[in-house]
């Protein structure tokens, strides 16, 4: 089944929850200046909707309702998957500026619907790693009350019904993501700044985002680059960075615009 053929590609960052792929998501979104899909957000509007959810997301239950949610009602409701499919799918037909997809499977549903991709990034990080980030996100919620040992069962079990909800959907295997992404990123004991600035010097990101000039011409294709006064390392690219990613230099007195 394929789409209006006028779409414009999609950047895409898939991962597991709490594996960081929001956060990345979010920042090179916001470098890129590229419109943002979230699908965790929509579920999580979805879950309100349906009133399994609080109203109110600030809500000091929502994310252990959410929780709930995620793992026994989804799985049971084939219809709620179609809902954030089609949501998906009008904001890629009525996009009007790159789109960055974010979610566990938007890499398949491009496919799927034969949309045209910049890239498909898959974000991953170790259990114990999600547990920790999970447990640091969500500390002043229900959910972050969770002991390390019951988050491990939780998460563990939502990825398994996650892996056969998807299988079954998409016919894809999120355990194997390499099958399906250009790229998989481990980013186990980074922090955000470590985890965006090794996705946006790694080779295969930075060919393939030069094809957003292609579609996108009036971005511009300037050359940023810069050396870090501190170690000497050299970056070039189009998205400007603020931190240095081989010694984590920060000054900006300490960095040398190439360019000029």
């Amino acid at each position: 089944m394929a789409i209006a053929t006028t779409v414009k590609p999609v950047v895409i960052i898939d991962g597991l929850s709490s594996s960081g792929s929001s956060s990345v998501a979010n920042r090179v979104a916001e470098t890129l200046d590229l419109e943002r899909f979230s699908g965790g957000q929509l579920y999580r509007q979805l879950c309100s909707e349906k009133g399994f959810c609080p109203k109110d997301r600030n809500a000091p239950d929502f994310e252990e309702k959410f929780v709930i949610f995620a793992r026994e009602i989804i799985p049971k409701h084939p219809e709620f998957d179609s809902t954030i499919d089609n949501k998906f799918l009008d904001l890629v037909r009525n996009a009007t500026k790159p789109l960055l997809a974010e979610g566990r499977v938007t890499a398949a549903l491009v496919t799927k619907y034969n949309i045209p991709v910049i890239v498909k990034v898959w974000i991953t990080a170790s259990l114990a790693e999600r547990v920790k980030r999970y447990k640091l996100k969500h500390a002043n919620t229900g959910a972050g009350q969770y002991t390390d040992e019951q988050l491990t069962k939780i998460i563990s079990q939502k990825d398994q019904l996650d892996r056969e909800r998807y299988l079954r959907i998409y016919n894809v295997d999120i355990f194997k993501p390499e099958l399906y992404n250009d790229i998989v990123l481990d980013t186990t004991g980074q922090t955000l700044d470590q985890s965006y600035y090794q996705l946006i010097n790694d080779p295969i990101f930075r060919e393939k985002i030069k094809k957003l000039f292609d579609f996108y011409p009036d971005y511009g294709t300037s050359i940023v680059r810069w050396k870090c006064l501190e170690c000497g390392y050299v970056y070039e690219g189009f998205v400007p960075i603020h931190m240095c990613p081989r010694c984590g230099n920060i000054d900006p007195d300490k960095f040398a615009d190439l360019a000029q």
